[in-house]
């Protein structure tokens, strides 16, 4: 398992944090389903297709390395919280026209509520 990060600094509760592989697809996307959750998406059939497609989308952006993902796991190694960076190719405009530029777009921040306000998502 690679290390993305692991010192004295993290929150108490948080053992570890992990970069996210492909096989990290399915908790990336229960925790993105639990996310829109929380914010009031109420339809929770809506909610599960939206789930296991993005499940499909995010295996193969993990895949092709065009998102990066982080999990933190506590002393028990539950994943707690993640969150990504989708990386999108940005076109040639006025204020940049050069060639191959890549911007990065955050989603998928989620912390369990047993978890939040303890500075996990800092």
């Amino acid at each position: 398992m690679r290390l993305a990060r692991r010192n004295s600094d993290l929150p108490k509760n948080i053992l570890e944090i992990r970069f996210a592989t492909p096989l990290d697809a399915a908790q990336i996307s229960v925790n993105r389903r639990l996310m829109f959750a929380d914010i009031g998406e109420t339809d929770a059939n809506t909610l599960l297709i939206m789930e296991e497609n993005y499940c499909v989308w995010v295996k193969e952006k993990l895949e092709q390395g065009e998102y990066i993902g982080w999990l933190g796991a506590n002393h028990k190694q539950e994943i707690i919280a993640s969150t990504g960076l989708w990386l999108l190719e940005w076109p040639p405009h006025p204020l940049d026209a050069s060639l191959e530029k890549e911007r990065g777009h955050i989603v998928d921040v989620y912390v369990h509520p047993d978890y939040r306000k303890q500075g996990i998502a800092r």
